[in-house]
C-alpha cells in the first residue's frame, strides 16, 4: 500500500472530483490536506467581489484533513504547516504531491525532503513570463533549487511541459496529467440542459448568434474587451452571455448602458450545478485575458460543444484551441483581431456546428478526469521506483 498525502490549498471545485476517483486506486492510501474551508462557508471571493459557496460536494469520497481552517489565500508564503517536521514523520508518506512552489508549505516540504526521505511530486500550472533581470535571475535561482528535490512532475500541458525542460527537467521524469474541469458533471448537464429551452428562457432568438463569457470581471480577464469586439461589429443578432461579477462589474455596466443596450445577458456568479444551462444556449466562447496559465473556462465550454476564441495570452491555447479546427487564438489586447474572428464565425453557422464537434472531442478523448487520474496515478507509481 502506497501512502500519499497531497498538499492543496484548499478545496477546489475543479480538483475535487479528480481526488474522488484517485481515492479509488488500489494499493493507494490517499488522505488531502487542506489549509482554509473558504470555499465551504461563503467566504469572500475577491475576485468575484462577493461572498461564493460552491453547490456541489467537495469533501466526499476521499479522506482530507483540514490543517487549518482560515490560511489567508492572498499571502501564499504564509500558508505553513505548524510544526512541519513533526507532522510529516508522523504520518511516514511514502510520497507527497504538492500543488505551486510558491506556498509556504511546498517549501517546508522541500526543504524536509532530504531528511525524511519522502518522495515528491509537483503538479502545477507552470509558464514562463517575463519579468526585470534581476528578477528573473532570482526566480530561476529558486526554482532550481525547488526542483531540485522533485521525482517526478505531473504535467498539465505544453506550456508547464516547455518550462521544465527550459528549467533543466528531463522528459523522463514527467507524466501527462492534462488539466481537466468535472467532466462527469457536465456530461450530466449536457443532458439535464436543452438548448432550446435555455434559448428560450434567456429570450433569446433562434437566428441570434450567443457568445458566452465565463470569468471573473477583473482586468486581467480582460472582459471589456470582448464587449468592444462586439459593439464594433454593429449587429444586433450578436448577444453575448455574461457570466461572472467582479470589481469591474460598474464600469462593464457602463460600456453596455452606452454602446450594447440590448445585446448583452447580464447573469451574475453562477454555480456548477447551473453552468450548463447558459452554455448550452451559446454558439461561441470568448476569453479574451491578458494572462492565463491555463483558462479551465476553455476545457468547460469545449466540452459542451462550443469553438472558442482566446487571446493569446491564454495558456491553454497550445493544446486545446487549434486554429480553424476547435476555436482561433487573436493577439492579446487587439480587439480589431478579435472582432474579425467573431465576424467571421458568426458569417459561417455550418463552421461553427462542425468546430464545436471537434472541440467536444478532443475533451472527450484527452481532458477528461479519467485521463487526468490515470496520470497522476502513473506519476505517483513512477516516483515510488525512483531510486533515493
Amino acid at each position: 500500500m502506497i501512502k500519499l498525502g497531497i498538499f492543496t490549498t484548499h478545496p477546489i471545485q475543479y480538483f475535487c472530483p479528480i481526488w474522488k476517483k484517485l481515492a479509488l486506486k488500489p494499493q493507494l492510501d490517499m488522505t488531502v490536506y487542506f489549509f482554509s474551508d473558504n470555499s465551504l462557508r461563503n467566504g469572500f471571493d475577491p475576485g468575484f467581489n462577493k461572498a461564493i459557496t460552491w453547490d456541489i460536494d467537495l469533501l466526499s469520497g476521499y479522506k482530507s484533513v483540514f490543517i487549518s481552517h482560515d490560511a489567508n489565500l492572498n499571502n501564499p508564503w504564509s500558508i505553513k504547516i505548524p510544526h512541519a517536521y513533526d507532522f510529516l514523520k508522523s504520518n511516514s508518506f511514502d510520497c507527497i504531491l504538492i500543488q505551486g512552489y510558491t506556498y509556504g508549505f511546498a517549501v517546508q516540504i522541500r526543504q524536509l525532503r532530504s531528511r525524511l526521505k519522502n518522495r515528491l511530486i509537483f503538479q502545477g500550472e507552470l509558464t514562463d513570463r517575463r519579468r526585470p533581470f534581476a528578477l528573473e535571475i532570482i526566480h530561476r535561482t529558486y526554482l532550481s533549487w525547488f526542483y531540485k528535490e522533485i521525482h517526478h512532475f505531473g504535467v498539465i500541458g505544453e506550456n508547464a511541459r516547455r518550462h521544465l525542460i527550459q528549467h533543466g527537467i528531463s522528459e523522463s521524469q514527467m507524466t501527462f496529467c492534462p488539466y481537466s474541469v468535472d467532466t462527469d458533471l457536465f456530461e450530466k448537464q449536457r443532458t439535464q440542459f436543452s438548448r432550446e429551452k435555455s434559448r428560450r428562457d434567456l429570450n433569446l432568438a433562434p437566428t441570434d448568434f450567443v457568445i458566452i463569457f465565463s470569468g471573473k470581471f477583473i482586468p486581467r480577464k480582460n472582459p471589456l474587451l470582448l464587449l468592444q469586439a462586439i459593439a464594433k461589429l454593429k449587429r444586433d443578432d450578436i448577444k453575448c452571455i455574461l457570466m461572472g461579477e467582479g470589481p469591474m462589474n460598474q464600469e462593464i455596466q457602463s460600456f453596455a448602458h452606452r454602446y450594447l443596450p440590448h445585446q448583452l445577458i447580464f447573469q451574475g456568479f453562477v454555480n456548477q450545478s447551473q453552468l450548463g444551462k447558459f452554455y448550452q444556449a451559446a454558439d461561441l466562447a470568448v476569453l479574451p485575458s491578458k494572462f492565463e496559465t491555463w483558462g479551465l473556462a476553455v476545457n468547460e465550454a469545449m466540452q459542451f460543444g462550443l469553438p472558442v476564441i482566446v487571446s493569446d495570452g491564454v495558456g491553454s491555447r497550445f493544446d486545446l484551441v487549434k486554429p480553424g479546427v476547435t476555436g482561433y487564438v487573436f493577439p492579446e489586447g487587439d480587439v480589431n483581431a478579435l472582432a474579425l474572428y467573431i465576424e467571421k464565425l458568426v458569417n459561417q453557422p455550418m463552421q461553427v456546428k462542425q468546430m464545436g464537434i471537434h472541440a467536444r472531442n478532443l475533451i472527450s478523448l484527452f481532458y477528461n478526469n479519467q485521463f487526468t487520474v490515470e496520470g497522476i496515478y502513473q506519476a505517483v507509481q513512477s516516483t515510488m521506483n525512483h531510486f533515493i
